[in-house]
């Protein structure tokens, strides 16, 4: 009997063990052209380490996104430059659009603040208890990572209760 037991907490143990996923350095960038325009534009972006467009040090790679839908000057894009960029410092999303197929890009002035990366980078680096208690990043983050550790928390307790009720 005593070993029936033991196997059945472990399958339940192991059928609500879930995943890790890996922090990914994607992130959704939504924009506006500044006027009203429909159709397919292509884009052309790339991070800069000062806002005033014709300034600063282009920081990493150039993404183009071609053949994107652009409603009422409204658009949505998918970025990925990759973690080695952000390591702390301010940097500037540069976008440049054009008619898709068209000519050369024309840059929207002045460039955007990359600051949702830095949530997104500084929330794995908090996840990790010696870090985020001697070398906080910031204390917005540090209270995303709480609200996030009660979530988790949260969320297991209830997964507990329903494997229990089964």
């Amino acid at each position: 009997m005593h070993r029936k037991t033991i196997f059945a907490i472990l399958v339940v143990v192991l059928i609500n063990i879930s995943p890790a996923s890996a922090q990914t350095t994607a992130f959704t960038h939504h924009g506006n052209l500044g006027f009203s325009a429909t159709g397919n534009y292509d884009f052309e972006l790339k991070l800069f380490d000062s806002p005033a467009v014709g300034t600063g040090t282009q920081q990493g790679t150039t993404i183009q996104e071609l053949n994107v839908p652009v409603t009422n000057g409204d658009f949505t894009l998918l970025l990925d430059f990759g973690s080695a960029l952000f390591t702390g410092g301010e940097l500037f999303l540069e976008t440049g659009y054009r008619v898709a197929g068209g000519g050369a890009f024309t840059v929207l002035s002045p460039r955007e603040k990359a600051t949702a990366v830095y949530a997104n980078r500084n929330w794995a680096v908090c996840r990790q208890p010696a870090l985020s208690k001697t070398r906080p990043r910031s204390k917005q983050v540090l209270s995303i990572s709480r609200v996030m550790a009660r979530r988790a928390a949260r969320f297991q307790a209830r997964r507990r209760r329903a494997a229990q009720r089964s």
